[in-house]
């Protein structure tokens, strides 16, 4: 009854995406000190021009803008399907 039963889908591999993405997790949490969510995280691999990101310096990451041209949504389903199958995990963070 599922329309996933029955469609085709296509295999992809990820993999040097998956490493630029936990790249900039990683080189956040360094320089921040604290963990951030995947949006944030999204805006800094897409190059984002959020004045939180200039004002935290996230801009002078080695991985920013390194996803520029990728889509977002895509980012953010591969999030949530890393999630889900606990290949990541979500924590809340620790900052006071």
């Amino acid at each position: 009854n599922c329309g996933n039963c029955r469609a085709t889908f296509q295999t992809l591999d990820v993999t040097v995406d998956a490493q630029k993405i936990l790249s900039c997790v990683e080189r956040i949490r360094r320089k921040l000190g604290y963990a951030v969510g995947a949006a944030l995280v999204g805006d800094v691999l897409h190059g984002s021009n959020l004045e939180r990101i200039r004002a935290l310096h996230l801009d002078e990451l080695p991985t920013y803008g390194i996803l520029r041209g990728r889509s977002a949504a895509k980012f953010r389903s591969w999030c949530c399907g890393c999630c889900a199958r606990e290949t990541w995990r979500a924590t809340r963070s620790t900052k006071a």
